[in-house]
């Protein structure tokens, strides 16, 4: 019998196979380009030659006939390579980095020392460095990427990703116009509401901010940038009231139980039938529990609709000084801008919203200013992981990194949420 190879060895023989079926780029400049910026990444998995082939064909097919083929005819698309593709190798991204023993460590375009998030990381820097228009990510846990790449990301399962809110809009609608129910039964079948899109852009918004959630304090750069965003939709005529989220923690901790309620057993059986060693830090996930029953779980489930039908009612309850209903939620994406790699440990301000079911698009409205974002030399961190973030501040080292921010809306409420960071990207940019 063979000896068992250890993970770096599988992962040595994969990467060297991998570089013998590479064949030349087509692009002839690709390499000389490269090197301007910092190596980002490793190249996972390159179809430059099948994306060349596809835009001839497109380019043929417009000339012939004058028509385009879809509403992204000629816009160059990415996706991570989590996404099944006929023919292209697909893996799994699951922690809030972007390293694997494949691909290697995949750095922020801004600072090599920084993540980009993950797992969707590679998409964020491709996106960052002007290497795509319009990507697709997958979201389990928030919005991290986008945060620290200061790009766009409207997420459920899966979401799109782009340097500019209107091709988020763009491609959302298409999306919708797509009907994509009538192919995949996990869809629903809720066409794009165009009057709900504009109807929020003439009309006061009603927006409730976050910006404690009661167990991480947001660094001062981003309490700065959320305090001055406010006041100009107050000074626009929109009002905003002060969203206590001291609950929050309570849904989060719910949501981690959601992650390893197979004790692992989805993951050990791919690993079983590859014939390959764990990756350490997958390792330990898959043995962090043991398997729930059916009856447990089912329990789970009952609990989690209980806290959506608590939050939904909190909701409905608040009103603003003029007694109307609260349309969106502004907050934090992350209490901190990008950090060094492997330093990223609380996703709380963008977990909640999954376990809820609400939807939320992440945008930059500014970005770190050694001359305006001080220290709080008093603060005292109020627990350990508090403590963690308040460690990572460093105002000098973070100048100039893009602040991020969230609006989420109640359940399938797209529409509404994107037309609401239409005014507010548009009141941040001072049109």
């Amino acid at each position: 019998m063979d000896k068992p190879q250890t993970w770096k060895q599988t992962a040595s023989r994969k990467h060297s196979l991998r570089n013998e079926r590479l064949k030349p780029y087509m692009v002839s400049d690709l390499d000389q380009r490269l090197p301007q910026v910092h190596d980002v990444q490793e190249r996972s998995q390159v179809v430059f030659e099948d994306a060349l082939t596809q835009a001839r064909a497109l380019d043929r097919a417009f000339q012939e006939t004058g028509h385009l083929k879809g509403p992204l005819h000629g816009v160059p698309v990415t996706l991570k390579d989590q996404f099944n593709i006929k023919g292209v190798d697909t893996t799994l991204g699951y922690w809030a980095e972007t390293d694997n023993p494949l691909w290697g460590l995949t750095v922020n375009p801004r600072d090599p020392r920084l993540t980009p998030g993950g797992s969707t990381g590679g998409e964020a820097a491709l996106l960052a460095l002007h290497g795509t228009l319009l990507g697709f990510g997958t979201d389990i846990g928030g919005r991290v990427p986008v945060s620290t790449e200061g790009q766009e990301h409207v997420p459920s399962s899966i979401g799109p990703m782009a340097r500019d809110l209107a091709s988020i809009v763009y491609v959302s609608r298409s999306v919708a116009d797509a009907k994509p129910w009538e192919l995949d039964p996990k869809c629903t079948p809720l066409p794009w509401n165009e009057d709900t899109f504009q109807e929020i852009q003439i009309r006061p918004i009603v927006v409730g901010l976050i910006l404690d959630d009661g167990v991480v304090r947001i660094h001062p750069p981003i309490e700065r940038a959320l305090r001055e965003l406010s006041a100009k939709l107050q000074a626009k005529g929109h009002e905003v009231v002060i969203w206590d989220a001291s609950d929050h923690f309570e849904y989060i901790q719910l949501m981690d139980q959601y992650y390893t309620v197979d004790g692992g057993e989805d993951i050990r059986r791919d690993i079983a039938v590859a014939g390959e060693p764990f990756i350490p830090h997958v390792e330990a996930l898959v043995n962090r529990s043991k398997a729930i029953s059916v009856y447990e779980y089912w329990q789970l489930n009952k609990q989690k609709v209980a806290l959506q039908k608590r939050y939904l009612d909190k909701w409905n309850a608040i009103r603003s000084p003029s007694g109307r209903p609260v349309d969106i939620l502004l907050a934090p994406t992350t209490p901190h801008p990008a950090v060094p790699h492997r330093r990223l440990r609380w996703v709380g301000y963008t977990k909640i919203w999954n376990l809820l079911d609400y939807p939320a698009v992440t945008f930059p409205v500014d970005e770190v200013r050694v001359a305006v974002d001080g220290v709080l030399k008093t603060y005292q961190p109020r627990n350990e992981l508090d403590a963690w973030n308040w460690d990572l501040y460093d105002v000098k080292a973070m100048e100039g990194h893009p602040i991020n921010v969230q609006v989420i809306g109640k359940k399938l409420n797209e529409e509404k949420v994107l037309g609401a960071a239409t005014v507010i990207e548009r009141i941040w940019r001072g049109l």
